[in-house]
This record gives structure tokens, C-alpha cells and sequence, in this order.
């Protein structure tokens, strides 16, 4: 196993090395992923045919329409679309990135072996029984996902700060349960899953709804350590 932060290295060198195509992408629109000491906020669309400025020690990290990753450190003053990179291998880059081993928990530092990444049957359920991070479509329902049992079994769940705390049954048999929307889930927040007698700290991250293709979802989850739901998302279609 590795530790996360040399996971994040490769993770970010493996996309990289595995853009294909050395001509400008035609799309300009770009979504920012990341951004640290600059007014912009993940999920925002920029224009990558306007400049764009940043001073020493501002960082950004902007996600094409073709799914390619683009990180700029300052200083840079120049239009990101200019040097925006070709599309991605999607399957080698995946392949390369499950014989790393995935982390679910960069800031735990947790970080798994490739055969404990789950084999999602859809790419936007919510693992709950290992702790990291999940990766849930803004504006969609959460649902929740483990493999089915034959047993009714208990689920609780409560936030980090245990402020409040919502108790349910998972139905013996099925492998999934609708989360109520009367349970408030928040983009980078930590909830304590109790499933029967098994609890995983897992943290939510937001994929907005401004990312307007799979290959853009792709790059978002694999950025967010989401590895077993972009796995699900790219499964035969990249």
C-alpha cells in the first residue's frame, strides 16, 4: 500500500502522461475542480479562451469538455483553453491507477488495495460499509449502497460533530436504500455509517451539475478519490 499523498502524485502524473492527441481541445468551456487562494469555487464554469491570472502560490485545477485535467500554478496569465491538452485514455489510465491502489481518504490517509475497490452496478450509488469518499450528483437523490443481506439489519447516521443523529432498516435482500431527504447530506462533510455492527466515516463530495459530459465525470471522481464510481461510470463506454 501506499500513502495517500504519494497516491495523489501518481493519480495526478497518470492523467497527465495519459493525454492523447497534441492539438488544443475546440471546447473552451472549462470547470474548476479546485481552486486554492483565488475567488473561484469547484463546480464554477470559466471561459478558457479569456486569460486567466494567478499570483505565486494560487493554484487551479479545471476539468475540460473532453474529460482532460488542467492544473495551473502561479503565476500564469494566459487563456487555459490555449494550452489545453487532448483527450484522455480512460481505460489504461483507470488500469494504471487500480495497480496504485486507490485512496478513499485522502485526509485520513487511508489508501486500499486494488481488490478492495467494489464493482459498483451503477455508478452513482454510495458506498457506505469503507470509510472515504463518496462522490453524489448534486440535485439527485442519494442512495445508498452495500451488498445485499440476507437480514434485516439497523442503519443509523450521524454527522461528524454528532448533532443530530437518523436511525432506519436496511430491507434483508436489497443492496441499495434511498437516502430521505429529510436527512441533510452537505459537499465535504464527514457522517458517521452505522450499518449492523459495522461504522465507516464517510465523506461526501458534490459532483455538480455544470460537469456536461461523462468524460468531465470521470475526471471529477477520479480527482475526488471517488475510483470505484468512476470505474462503474466508464465500464464500457470509454
Amino acid at each position: 500500500m501506499i500513502s495517500a499523498q504519494r497516491f495523489i502524485r501518481v493519480a495526478l502524473a497518470v492523467l497527465g502522461a495519459l493525454l492523447i492527441g497534441a492539438g488544443a481541445a475546440q471546447a473552451a468551456t472549462l470547470v474548476v475542480a479546485e481552486a486554492r487562494g483565488v475567488a473561484l469555487k469547484p463546480g464554477e464554469i470559466i471561459d478558457g479562451a479569456q486569460k486567466l491570472s494567478l499570483l505565486q502560490g494560487q493554484r487551479v485545477t479545471l476539468i475540460a469538455e473532453n474529460g482532460a485535467t488542467l492544473r495551473l500554478n502561479g503565476p500564469y496569465d494566459e487563456a487555459p483553453a490555449a494550452s489545453n491538452p487532448g483527450a484522455v485514455d480512460w481505460q489504461k489510465a483507470l488500469g494504471t491507477l487500480v495497480e496504485a491502489g486507490a485512496p478513499r481518504s485522502g485526509d485520513v490517509g487511508l489508501v486500499r488495495n486494488a481488490s478492495d475497490v467494489a464493482d459498483l452496478p451503477d455508478p452513482w450509488l454510495l458506498e457506505i460499509d469503507r470509510p472515504g469518499n463518496v462522490c453524489w450528483r448534486e440535485g439527485a437523490s442519494a442512495v445508498f449502497w452495500h451488498p445485499a443481506a440476507a437480514n434485516v439489519l439497523p442503519l443509523a447516521i450521524t454527522p461528524a460533530d454528532r448533532s443530530w443523529r437518523a436511525a432506519a432498516s436496511w430491507p434483508g435482500g436489497a443492496d441499495r436504500v434511498a437516502v430521505p431527504s429529510t436527512v441533510p447530506l452537505r459537499d465535504r462533510a464527514t457522517y458517521i455509517i452505522t450499518l449492523a455492527d459495522r461504522q465507516a466515516a464517510v465523506t461526501i463530495n458534490a459532483v455538480p451539475a455544470s460537469l456536461s459530459s461523462d468524460e468531465m465525470r470521470a475526471s471529477w471522481l477520479i480527482e475526488k478519490g471517488c475510483l470505484a464510481q468512476a470505474r462503474a461510470l466508464l465500464r464500457g463506454r470509454f
